[in-house]
């Protein structure tokens, strides 16, 4: 079975989660959206999982090594912290899956996307090391506990991790999933692109919820 995945780390970010599981259905998307849940999630945020149908797993949340929670700042410590988490979407048993952010919102239809192979990546532009709020991936292939062992005892951040093991994306264009399916967007900038993109990551301080 195929599914979109999503990591819940923090009750802030129930809005968007449930934007984005309405916004699939809307679009008829084939596959479910399943989410991975810090265990530090409270219990009414996993009763609204629960009312809107979402299938959900709560697993203990990971952590980075010391060196990499030293190393980010105060202010970023808040927002990025909790993303050693995500690293759990590799401990499913989904055939193939496309990881989203939460923040994430779709103009059409993107069940095509679970096309490209095991690894694709959003194409950001400017950026050759990948960006890891949209990819895809096949479960069986990835090593979850070696990926967890890495991220806890190196400096590196989820997403540096994920770009750094996924080296076809580099070097290969057909893993590269194109810029307009999931454009890096703020508020003030949205009617620039609103014609020409099939989706927006809402990545940055203002989000429409």
């Amino acid at each position: 079975m195929n599914s979109y995945i999503t990591l819940l780390s923090s009750n802030d970010y129930i809005l968007p989660l449930l934007a984005l599981n309405q916004n699939l259905i809307d679009l008829k998307s084939k596959y479910p959206l399943f989410v991975i849940v810090s265990a530090d999630v409270d219990t009414k945020t996993i009763d609204i999982l629960k009312k809107y149908n979402i299938n959900y797993k709560i697993t203990t949340p990971l952590s980075y090594s010391p060196e990499t929670i030293k190393r980010v700042s105060q202010w970023d410590q808040s927002q990025v912290i909790t993303t050693a988490t995500k690293l759990e979407i590799f401990n499913t048993d989904f055939d193939k899956v496309i990881y989203l952010d939460a923040d994430s919102f779709f103009i059409y239809n993107i069940d095509h996307l679970f096309d490209y192979p095991d690894g694709a990546m959003y194409n950001e532009p400017g950026w050759e090391g990948g960006f890891t709020g949209m990819f895809t991936y096949i479960p069986k292939n990835h090593n979850f506990e070696y990926y967890k062992t890495l991220i806890q005892n190196l400096p590196i951040l989820d997403g540096n991790l994920l770009a750094e093991l996924w080296f076809p994306f580099k070097s290969n264009p057909k893993y590269r999933i194109p810029t307009e399916y999931f454009l890096n967007i703020t508020l003030d900038n949205l009617d620039n692109f609103i014609d020409t993109v099939k989706g927006f990551h809402f990545c940055y301080k203002y989000k429409p919820w």
